[in-house]
């Protein structure tokens, strides 16, 4: 199983209408409907910091699909799954439940192909990726402080990459001529470097996948939560002072 991942290439403008492409390593899948790419690159107003709560939604976001993606994602793995003899519930759940199907494991997936890089906001903003490293503005918090890294909660990527295989799975549905919507989302996945584990070899090659995405899961939240108390810290210092 493939663990290398080309960056993420996607057409110039979410806009685009006559032609509009996914393009992943060597996959590339043009949408019959360029629509579906656009909608999945949009991140919900509710995936916004803090401080831009209540914006406009001025497009379709990638919600449903995001929906759609996960449960396509689901019943592909789950497929695969119960046509290996000796896999039984626990293998699942430690390899799907607390692997595959996890934000985590999907945000790592996102981060590493620079998704972040293509996601625009619903109000039709484009956010980039020095966006998202910010923390939300929180009026409790020291407004000089400075991070690098957000909690995963306010991060769009693993919704968008769900989306964008809900977008992949309904362009093959709606197109003409129709085109099988598992094949098209597995090969998307496989260069990705996920597919489901057959043998030995393979599960070692997940398992090392879950384990860095959990292990970059635990840096980040460690790391925001001793810059948010750095914060906290700054704060209460400050009111001290104008306390005095």
């Amino acid at each position: 199983m493939s663990t290398k991942r080309d960056g993420l290439k996607l057409c110039a403008s979410t806009d685009c209408t006559a032609s509009c492409k996914l393009t992943l390593g060597n996959f590339t899948h043009t949408f019959a409907h360029p629509e579906l790419l656009k909608e999945a690159l949009t991140v919900p107003i509710a995936y916004l910091p803090s401080n831009m709560q209540g914006r406009p939604t001025l497009r379709k976001d990638g919600k449903k699909l995001a929906f759609l993606g996960d449960s396509a994602l689901k019943t592909i793995m789950a497929t695969s799954w119960a046509a290996v003899d000796g896999q039984d519930s626990l293998f699942w759940t430690t390899h799907f439940d607390n692997g595959i199907g996890k934000d985590s494991f999907l945000g790592r997936l996102g981060d590493a192909i620079g998704i972040l890089h293509h996601l625009v906001a619903a109000d039709g903003d484009r956010m980039t990726a020095e966006f998202w490293e910010q923390p939300p503005l929180n009026p409790n918090k020291n407004p000089k402080q400075k991070t690098k890294l957000v909690n995963e909660k306010n991060k769009p990527v693993p919704s968008a990459m769900e989306a964008l295989l809900g977008a992949i799975w309904t362009d093959c549905l709606r197109g003409e001529p129709r085109r099988e919507p598992v094949q098209r989302v597995k090969a998307f996945l496989w260069h990705l470097g996920v597919s489901w584990p057959r043998d030995e070899e393979e599960r070692e090659a997940v398992k090392e996948m879950i384990d860095m995405a959990d292990e970059v899961t635990k840096e980040k939240n460690e790391i925001a939560a001793k810059e948010a108390g750095m914060g906290e810290e700054g704060s209460g210092q400050a009111a001290a002072e104008g306390g005095s």
